[in-house]
């Protein structure tokens, strides 16, 4: 099933990017955050649970990474670089 993007009420705003070991999240309240590689492996997910998050990333290796931001039928992806 092939979901269509939607826009959230206010697009979570992803930064910095380009990256290196964190990043932070604003405006994703209440969402899932899943971290894809660019072959659609899930690399983490977690639960946004307040309005502002910071993101662990310096496992990641440096390449581009989507960011899914899913909250009930609704989906917004961000790309991300990390280097």
């Amino acid at each position: 099933m092939v979901r269509a993007q939607a826009q959230f009420d206010n697009e979570p705003k992803v930064y910095p990017n380009p990256g290196v070991d964190q990043i932070f999240i604003e405006g994703a309240k209440e969402c899932t955050l899943v971290i894809q590689d660019l072959k659609g492996n899930e690399l983490l997910s977690t639960v946004c649970s307040s309005d502002r998050i910071s993101i662990n990333t310096s496992l990641l290796a440096n390449s581009f990474y989507l960011l899914r931001f899913v909250k009930e039928d609704e989906v917004q992806v961000v790309r991300w670089v990390k280097r």
